[in-house]
């Protein structure tokens, strides 16, 4: 088990990755301070660390996954860091380094970067979508180290950017590298669950060609808002009988609109998930003729477009040995087997599907409600954070002693 020496340098190690702002967006991210950071942690860990920029990955930017190549990439490095044998089989251990930017800050209570803690918790942007995550990479070097002495097999820890905004960037930047391995664990998911897979889908919006009034905006919010339940509860039941994919998170919300403004104005946004199995021209086929339904021939007052590339639905081989010592270290720590599931959308589909590794994603954070992440006074349990780091501490000791 990992030693409690450790959770009071975890938990510091946590409120100074939160007090560094590494949002990211339509434009680009801010990455670039946080992941300086985290090489010197990961250095002073102990480990062998390296970083590089998208600019030195020259086949990204033409890349079919590659989303916005346009997008401002500067300063915004992918670290890399290794313990063990410089060769050999290897563990991938990921989280990434960017946050949302913060939503509704009317509706924060704390200081989005300050890292404090209260009533058992740590408040602050990305403290569990994925600083948690990244602050755990860092406990697993610094006690692996420690404990192992000689580590028998080769672990890459990389801290990837561009995750909220990128679809598939931070991934596809560690793949188009060579950083491979027999497996992946990805911190970044929620509620203690190991997540296998992911659905698919995008963004579809509509964007006002002209001016006209709140209340024929509202009018079409609604109608469609009432047109995404309605379908989204239609569309549940082809959940059933999918492995893995029969309690998603996402299940009765497959299709979900929220009402933004940006520089250009107001817009609709619909977020939507697609299952494995469905053709992506016809869903989009499918959801526009929907969306026209509802809203007739006020349909022609929209510009609409799509987030391209979408997300792939993924689903990593339900007997990968990595899935198991997960599930293994869930009961070890909290005395119950760990629930094997799927979540909503994930870059994990580019190692998935396009790097044939397995990957399995685990998290400690909540999906819905205040301080959920994206969500204002978004926190993370100290004792579920601390849990979190044990559980990947006893799933890497699996896999560093299974025969090779």
């Amino acid at each position: 088990m990992l030693s409690s020496k450790y959770r009071g340098k975890y938990i510091k190690d946590l409120q100074k990755l939160i007090r560094i702002s590494s949002r990211s967006g339509p434009q680009g991210g801010e990455e670039g301070e946080l992941q300086k950071n985290m090489i010197r942690m990961m250095e002073e860990a102990g480990a062998r660390v390296y970083s590089y920029e998208a600019a030195d990955v020259p086949d990204f930017f033409g890349h079919p996954l590659c989303h916005g190549p346009d997008r401002n990439y500067g300063d915004r490095p992918v670290v890399i860091a290794e313990i063990g044998p410089k060769d050999g089989p290897a563990l991938v251990i990921m989280a990434h380094s960017d946050t949302v930017p913060v939503f509704q800050p009317e509706e924060w209570t704390v200081d989005p970067f300050a890292g404090t803690i209260k009533d058992g918790r740590i408040y602050g942007l990305g403290a569990s979508d994925d600083k948690w995550g990244l602050a755990a990479m860092v406990t697993l070097i610094r006690s692996l180290k420690e404990q192992y002495g000689d580590i028998p097999k080769r672990l890459i820890f990389a801290s990837t950017i561009d995750e909220e905004h990128g679809v598939g960037n931070g991934l596809l930047l560690l793949m188009l590298k060579g950083i491979k391995g027999e497996a992946a664990l990805y911190l970044d998911g929620a509620q203690m669950d190991i997540c296998i897979g992911n659905l698919g889908g995008s963004i579809l919006y509509l964007r006002p060609k002209d001016t006209f009034s709140d209340e024929l905006f509202e009018s079409h919010f609604e109608k469609i808002k009432q047109m995404c339940m309605d379908e989204s509860k239609r569309r549940s039941v082809k959940f059933d009988g999918l492995d893995y994919f029969s309690d998603n998170w996402s299940r009765n919300t497959t299709l979900v609109v929220h009402k933004r403004v940006d520089s250009n104005g107001r817009f609709l946004m619909i977020g939507f998930y697609t299952l494995p199995g469905e053709d992506k021209a016809l869903f989009y086929g499918y959801l526009t003729e929907l969306v026209s339904e509802k809203i007739g021939d006020d349909i022609s007052r929209y510009s609409l477009s799509c987030r391209e590339p979408w997300f792939e639905p993924a689903l990593s081989p339900g007997d990968a040995p990595i899935i198991d010592y997960m599930a293994e270290a869930v009961r070890d720590v909290t005395g119950e087997r760990g629930k094997i599931t799927t979540i909503s959308k994930q870059d994990a589909f580019v190692f998935i599907n396009h790097a044939r590794m397995p990957v399995a994603s685990f998290g400690v954070g909540t999906t819905e409600g205040k301080g959920a992440f994206h969500n204002p006074d978004e926190c993370v349990e100290i004792e579920k954070a601390w849990q979190g780091c044990q559980v990947i501490y006893r799933a890497v000791s699996h896999w560093l002693e299974k025969k090779a």
